[in-house]
């Protein structure tokens, strides 16, 4: 960049010309609340970090209301978003080292982010996979089958497949699936490399808590009032639609991820209050809203969210305990003054949904999966993961069968099982999805795609011990919630839901955000 044209991306009319202190882009973290009771002056926001924030946000509080973000419209505007709040990490914004960090070091930052590498490699799987297809699917009426094509051998190949399409069994390819995925995984790269401001993340939790607790609110009045179909484009063949989400688990799994989010953004702002838990009150607010997600979570129906639910508040009992202010105030009876009114305020709401919505479906699927576990069984999936292990071993161990090939392939595989088949030996049901979410990712990313995977989450782990979380229990319940969610996707279909993988990316980003804190 010329100085001719920094010069003019840096003039601000009428602005006085004092030359600014040069600080670091680790500086331009928000002054503790006790800087400020001493005369300290909070540093602007700076202006990347802001439009980035910006973009994010405006995915994360939007993408739930489209459908849940299944409509492949929602998806590219998701990634749209994304790609635009990735975008301002290059962009000439500011270069006085104080109001933005410049663009060279977001880029140096991105180039030292595996993250990145990760995502990057796994995208290049999807795209080679999508253009190098060995079978295409060609529909003849309401039926389809299967053509064998010429691919390159040596390359990743999957299945040529419509993208959209409203005939049985619907639309999905690798590059689906690359929006699927590409949204959260650009999202979380300019948020990693480009936000270091605690105000942004904080009011980009705030808003995305927000969306959450009103798309709660709805989805409790919508199961409530029996009205289980939002748009006329669902199938009234989904019968456990639940907010707009079109499958419960889904719905109950996006509401706990949210509830630990604003359980540790209580947590937090109960700490900035240095011990007077009956001042500003912002925390008590915030505990409401975890009382209402988990509420909701609950109120799905899905008996893995219950889980989950229950997992997350064993995780916020320690937490609320041992993070407190060390302050010799908060030892006395103020600690269980405010330990009290939250408890009051999330009894109350608990009673509420209680006493005002039909609980009874919760309660026969509960029964239900004991009386499974009752007569020795398991649960009732566990002939989807037999006819997905199968199909994994049969193609390519390193790269799979392709991604979104399993709606298309799996017919085959189900078909072998004598419980998907009728009397006549014909097949008689099967799944487009797994409900196990990383042995479906394993049977059409392979190895390969999986590791990338791993590889990511292996180093967000590595960062969240490096930063001694184990001392900042303010975010053992957001840490914990990507956990929660990983487990939970091995017995239902969660990550490739737009919505629930956007959602679960933004907490693994600001669990490492507050995590780093200090550092």
């Amino acid at each position: 960049m010329t100085p001719f044209l920094e010069k003019i991306f840096s003039w601000r009319p009428f602005a006085r010309r004092t030359k600014r202190p040069k600080r670091t882009w680790r500086d331009e973290r928000i002054t503790s609340a006790t800087d400020l009771a001493r005369g300290g002056k909070r540093p602007p926001v700076p202006r990347r970090d802001l439009l980035i924030g910006l973009f994010a946000g405006a995915n994360l509080v939007l993408l739930p209301w489209f459908v849940a973000g299944q409509p492949i419209w929602a998806q590219w505007t998701s990634l749209a978003l994304s790609a635009l709040a990735f975008a301002f990490l290059f962009l000439p914004i500011g270069f006085d080292g104080w109001r933005s960090a410049s663009a060279d070091r977001s880029l140096d930052a991105l180039l030292r982010c595996p993250p990145f590498w990760c995502g990057l490699a796994l995208m290049g799987l999807l795209a080679l996979q999508g253009a190098n297809p060995r079978l295409e699917v060609e529909f003849d009426g309401a039926l389809w089958q299967l053509l064998p094509m010429d691919p390159v051998e040596w390359l990743p190949s999957g299945v040529r497949a419509p993208i959209q399409t409203n005939r049985e069994p619907g639309g999905m390819n690798a590059f689906r699936e690359m929006l699927i995925f590409g949204s959260p995984w650009l999202m979380f790269c300019a948020l990693w490399c480009g936000v270091r401001s605690r105000r942004v993340i904080q009011w980009l939790v705030i808003g995305t808590l927000a969306s959450c607790t009103a798309l709660a609110v709805f989805s409790m009045g919508m199961r409530s009032a029996g009205d289980l179909f939002l748009y006329n484009s669902i199938s009234v063949s989904v019968g456990s639609v639940y907010g707009t989400f079109l499958y419960q688990n889904q719905g109950g799994a996006f509401f706990y991820l949210a509830a630990l989010l604003a359980a540790s953004l209580a947590l937090s702002d109960r700490l900035a209050h240095r011990g007077d838990v009956l001042r500003g009150g912002r925390h008590f607010v915030f505990f409401a809203a975890t009382a209402l997600l988990a509420a909701a979570s609950v109120y799905s129906a899905s008996f893995a969210a219950l889980g989950g639910t229950l997992a997350g508040a064993l995780a916020l009992l320690p937490a609320w305990w041992f993070a407190r202010p060390a302050s010799e105030g908060d030892e006395g009876s103020r600690r269980w003054i405010g330990a009290g009114i939250a408890g009051a305020m999330i009894a109350a709401l608990v009673a509420a949904a209680a006493f005002s919505a039909d609980l009874q479906p919760v309660w026969q699927k509960i029964m239900h999966k004991f009386n499974l576990i009752n007569e020795a069984k398991v649960d009732d999936r566990a002939g989807m993961r037999t006819a997905t292990w199968t199909m994994f071993r049969e193609n390519s161990l390193l790269f799979g069968s392709g991604g979104g090939s399993y709606r298309w392939i799996s017919p085959e595989y189900f078909a072998r099982l004598p419980e998907f088949r009728d009397a006549a030996g014909r097949l008689a049901q099967r799944a487009n999805y797994a409900h196990f979410d990383w042995l479906q990712m394993l049977a059409e990313w392979g190895v390969f795609g999986v590791s990338a995977v791993l590889a990511a989450g292996a180093w967000a782990l590595n960062r969240l011990r490096r930063s001694r979380i184990w001392a900042k229990p303010a975010v053992w319940p957001l840490a914990l919630a990507p956990v929660i969610l990983a487990a939970h996707a091995c017995l239902d279909y969660l990550l490739f839901n737009p919505a629930v993988a956007l959602l679960f990316t933004f907490t693994v980003f600001v669990s490492l955000a507050w995590a780093r804190e200090g550092e």
